[in-house]
């Protein structure tokens, strides 16, 4: 009789993204990416990045939030699911969060070089990835 054996792979389908629409006052925190990024360098950004292997997406949000911004915050509300491929690391599952109770005074770190609390109606003139711009602008106008 034939044994049937599974695969014991661990190998990653993709990595998970966490993306935080932080918002205050009717206005959006962008973040601009250092020009030598290899993503989207030079371009604004929301807060956020890759989780790590075995962490989860409140905490992993968290921790990006804390680490590129200095904010804390005590609640996040699931927005958007979407995906995108990279050069380095294949396909990303991404997810996009509202924060609306975030605490402190904005410190970068060395990812990015300025930040601003911006409007929808100013998004137009900066460099942005793709879908980002309309996601801040339906963000915001849920937020009134």
């Amino acid at each position: 009789m034939s044994q049937m054996t599974t695969s014991t792979s661990n190998a990653l389908t993709h990595g998970i993204v966490v993306k935080a629409h932080i918002v205050r006052e009717g206005h959006v925190l962008l973040l601009k990416r250092q020009a030598t990024d290899t993503e989207y360098g030079g371009h604004w950004d929301i807060p956020g990045g890759r989780l790590l292997l075995g962490e989860g997406a409140s905490k992993g949000l968290a921790r990006e939030v804390r680490e590129e911004t200095s904010l804390t915050f005590t609640r996040a509300k699931p927005l958007t699911v979407w995906d995108y491929q990279t050069a380095d690391a294949g396909l990303m599952q991404g997810l996009s969060f509202l924060i609306t109770d975030a605490q402190g005074d904005v410190k970068l770190s060395p990812e990015h070089t300025r930040f601003e609390w911006q409007t929808g109606n100013t998004l137009n003139s900066l460099p942005l990835a793709p879908n980002l711009k309309k996601e801040i602008e339906w963000v915001l106008n849920k937020s009134e």
